[in-house]
């Protein structure tokens, strides 16, 4: 069992990442509050950290290397919505882009109510698909 640290601030988006990661068998710990990342690499011990850096418009480094500099070994995972030829991105352990999954979620989201709206679907009984979820 591993021990999962995640920072983003976000809510939504660190909760799947922790409920997805627990249902997998490890111990997460998902923050919102960077200023605590600090005493949780000490209390908590993680063997690796999810972070995204990206907070209210800006590329928060300090945290990569604040959280290099406690602890050298920690695995850090960069999870964010930019991407960029900055150095910390070829220090980082992994770098996913955050920003790929939601565009795919809204855009197909786009495309569903595009749909909807021009009439598409209106030839489908919707109340026959309702009642198989009461």
């Amino acid at each position: 069992m591993n021990r999962i640290l995640i920072f983003d601030a976000y809510p939504s988006i660190r909760e799947l990442l922790a409920e997805e990661l627990a249902a997998r068998g490890n111990t997460v710990v998902p923050i919102g509050n960077p200023d605590l990342i600090p005493e949780l690499i000490t209390t908590f011990g993680p063997d690796l950290l999810i972070l995204d850096p990206y907070i209210r418009g800006t590329m928060k480094w300090e945290l990569f290397d604040s959280a290099k500099i406690q602890n050298p070994e920690l695995p850090i995972v960069l999870f964010t919505e930019r991407s960029s030829s900055d150095p910390h991105f070829s220090q980082a352990d992994a770098c996913l882009p955050k920003s790929y999954i939601l565009d795919s979620l809204g855009q197909k989201i786009q495309k569903i109510m595009e749909k909807r709206l021009s009439g598409e679907n209106d030839s489908k009984d919707i109340s026959a698909r309702k009642t198989k979820f009461d």
